[in-house]
């Protein structure tokens, strides 16, 4: 066969892998990390927790911040059944 056949169809060959990459790279979906959400609109693969140990607002985090300070996935929900409960 000739050489600049090959090469050319060794070309496209690369050319269409790259744009399939390409493709499939931008179809991924993107992950926003977590404290780009509101505590109100916080995803289920995050958590509501205070930003500190002191501090007394919440924020939506992600799972591994809020146990480092020592709040589990669960805080939030119990602090708004105790504040329902004073209510």
């Amino acid at each position: 066969m000739n050489p600049r056949i090959l090469a050319l169809v060794g070309l496209l060959l690369a050319a269409a892998s790259i744009i399939a990459a390409f493709l499939v790279y931008q179809s991924a979906p993107v992950q926003q990390p977590c404290d780009s959400f509101d505590y109100f609109n916080c995803p289920s693969q995050c958590v509501v927790c205070p930003p500190c140990e002191v501090c007394s607002m919440v924020a939506c985090r992600s799972e591994e911040f809020c146990a480092n300070l020592g709040f589990n996935r669960t805080w939030y929900e119990e602090i708004k059944a105790r504040l329902a409960e004073l209510s």
